[in-house]
């Protein structure tokens, strides 16, 4: 008598990774920033050996469209410890009503 095959005829059960896109996300340009008036760059320096923790802005009127912000990263160096190893992020404008230059709310 032979040994049943257990699991051969079951579907395969799909798993979180399966389900993932195999393509890398798409990374944010300038001109990405600059269709979504985004105006500022936030840059925060990641050297937690030394704990310096010091954050800059940089305008992104300075950067060619072409740019992605890994291109600017790659650029950055803290001006406080002189590392580079940075973080950079766009900054958003406040939503409505959240105190921002155009959202009528009393400052």
């Amino acid at each position: 008598m032979s040994e049943p095959k257990r699991y051969a005829d079951r579907p395969k059960l799909r798993t979180r990774s399966d389900s993932r896109s195999k393509s890398e996300p798409r990374k944010i340009s300038i001109a990405d920033c600059k269709v979504q008036r985004i105006t500022r760059l936030l840059v925060y320096c990641e050297n937690r050996a030394e704990y310096c923790s010091h954050s800059a802005k940089l305008i992104v009127e300075n950067f060619p469209d072409h740019f992605t912000l890994d291109d600017v990263e790659q650029r950055c160096r803290c001006t406080a410890c002189g590392k580079k190893k940075c973080d950079v992020r766009p900054e958003y404008p406040p939503a409505l009503g959240q105190g921002g230059p155009r959202s009528g709310a009393p400052r």
